[in-house]
């Protein structure tokens, strides 16, 4: 009974051991919920910002849609009209270049820049269904130029318990800034601090490019940098490179002073000879961007004097046809006309032969006639004559009849010989313009 009691304890232990040791998991891990899902940010237009107020460039990013991260996948579009706008005249152009050097960039050159209109900018899907973003600004605006080069410093004075000194603060305008000509006008704010400060001061700002800064401390290491903006613009570019400038309390120490300033113009140098070598190869790139291009446009133009050469002597090919065309319809037509002509001087030469075959008849005929005529007068004339002695009175009236008869014959053939000639005479005056016309016509042809 004891033993029984003693399994029925053990095994109660037991479970309550399992029992605590359930409670014990329970509280020290209790349950968690599943973290949210994140936000989805859909792509956006970050900035347009114009460094120059002559070119301008606009940068988007693609929030958490990474599938949309390949170049190509989004598109900007910008339409630039004056104001007011209108519905109307809105009339979209793709980015004119799509950066190669930086993705998600757009950049504007001096041929898409233009100063006091309005740019509306919209970052689409590649296949121009889903608009992204859209902004609308002035280049006049959005300016933010580059940071001041060549930040330097002088010492002006120090106190007369050595405790604070004075310095002069100098820089040069950014190179990419046309203050020369008035294109642009900048403010420059100049900030200072300690080193081991996270406070910046900040001074008012100067159109020049010095600034001095008053009550600095000696034994201090100070930090100074530069900034500017457009003169009545909103937004500042970025900062220069910082110069730091130590001053010990003690005279002995001028030399430390010497060779900081010395470490420090060894720096710009550095910083000059670092930004050289990066001018240099923007240079570089240009340079082969301009060759690249001039190649593309060589290219173009050689394939346009082909094109235009082979439309000339297409051209060329079609007049020429055109004319031999023309030439032949000339002269079908001019051998028609020749041919009507020969055809009617063939009938004028017929005409002529025929009129001198009746001349020819009529003379055969007068001269019968002629013939006969004579015959009968000497028949006449003997029996007359024979007659003489008996009818001396009565015979001169026949006689006389005759001598009328035969000048009438006379006359009638005369008339008719005159008439055959002057036929004649016209058909030859009409043969003759038609001989000569056909012997210009065979020589012309020839």
């Amino acid at each position: 009974m004891w033993t029984s009691r003693t399994a029925e304890l053990n095994i109660m232990a037991a479970a309550l051991s399992v029992l605590l040791l359930l409670l014990h998991t329970c509280s020290a891990s209790p349950l968690k919920s599943e973290p949210p899902e994140p936000e989805q940010v859909p792509p956006h237009l970050t900035n347009c910002v114009s460094s120059d107020m002559e070119t301008f460039h606009c940068r988007w990013t693609v929030g958490t849609f990474q599938n949309l991260s390949e170049p190509g996948d989004l598109r900007l579009f910008y339409f630039n009209r004056l104001r007011p706008l209108t519905p109307s005249q809105k009339n979209w152009s793709e980015c004119p270049h799509y950066s190669t050097e930086r993705p998600n960039e757009c950049f504007f050159n001096k041929n898409h820049t233009t100063i006091w209109t309005s740019y509306t900018v919209q970052l689409q899907s590649k296949d121009q269904t889903v608009l992204y973003d859209e902004i609308t600004f002035d280049v006049s605006v959005i300016v933010q130029p580059d940071p001041p080069v060549g930040l330097n410093w002088m010492m002006l004075n120090s106190s007369l318990t050595g405790a604070h000194f004075d310095i002069m603060v100098k820089w040069k305008p950014p190179r990419s800034a046309d203050v020369e000509t008035g294109w642009i006008a900048l403010q420059y704010e100049v900030q200072y601090r300690s080193v081991d400060s996270d406070k910046w001061e900040t001074t008012d700002l100067v159109k020049s490019t010095q600034r001095s800064l008053y009550g600095l401390q000696t034994n201090v290491n100070h930090e100074v940098r530069v900034r500017c903006k457009m003169l009545g613009g909103k937004f500042f570019g970025g900062f220069s490179h910082s110069v730091f400038v130590h001053i010990p309390s003690k005279e002995k120490d001028s030399l430390h002073i010497t060779v900081q300033q010395l470490q420090q113009t060894l720096q710009e140098q550095c910083d000059l000879k670092v930004e050289n070598e990066k001018l240099k190869s923007d240079i570089l790139k240009l340079k082969e961007q301009n060759e690249r291009a001039a190649e593309v446009r060589e290219a173009e133009v050689q394939q346009l004097v082909g094109e235009m050469r082979a439309a000339a002597a297409e051209g060329h090919k079609r007049e020429l046809e055109d004319v031999q065309q023309e030439a032949l319809q000339q002269l079908a037509a001019k051998d028609a006309e020749v041919k009507k002509l020969l055809e009617d001087k063939r009938v004028a030469v017929e005409e002529m032969k025929r009129l001198k075959e009746q001349d020819r008849e009529r003379k055969s005929e007068l001269l019968k006639l002629q013939m006969e005529f004579g015959a009968k007068l000497a028949r006449v004339q003997s029996s007359a004559e024979r007659s003489q002695q008996q009818r001396h009175g009565s015979s001169l009236l026949p006689q006389s009849v005759l001598k009328q008869k035969l000048h009438f014959f006379q006359e009638e053939k005369n008339k008719e010989i005159a008439a055959l000639r002057q036929r004649i005479k016209e058909l030859e005056e009409r043969a003759r313009p038609s001989s000569l016309t056909d012997n210009r016509l065979k020589k012309r042809k020839f």
